[in-house]
């Protein structure tokens, strides 16, 4: 179980970019109102934190492929992380959240 759960996170950026790209595709496909979206990020983000940020927001995935989290650029990474609401609100609620992501899941 350990070893697929860190596979799991070895090829987050892929499963980012597959998730984010299925979120803009069904978004814009259906036209569901972007209300729909920040209230979809606020559950998930209250049963498991920041697993939309993380997982499967296309823009999140956009500004990790230009900026990543390092260099002179983990700036506007973290700009786009403090203009985002649900960011803002997973942050908020991230104390009350159901399902607490293990350290060891965290990818560096």
């Amino acid at each position: 179980m350990r070893k697929t759960i860190k596979l799991i996170v070895s090829i987050r950026i892929i499963i980012l970019a597959v998730l984010g790209a299925l979120t803009y595709l069904t978004t814009a496909y259906f036209n569901i109102s972007l209300w729909y979206i920040l209230l979809f990020g606020i559950g998930t983000g209250v049963i498991f934190g920041k697993v939309f940020c993380r997982w499967m927001c296309p823009i999140g995935f956009v500004m990790e492929l230009m900026f990543g989290k390092s260099g002179q650029f983990a700036s506007m990474y973290q700009y786009h992380k403090m203009g985002c609401p649900i960011a803002w609100v997973s942050g908020w609620l991230k104390d009350i959240v159901v399902v607490k992501v293990i350290p060891f899941l965290i990818p560096v």
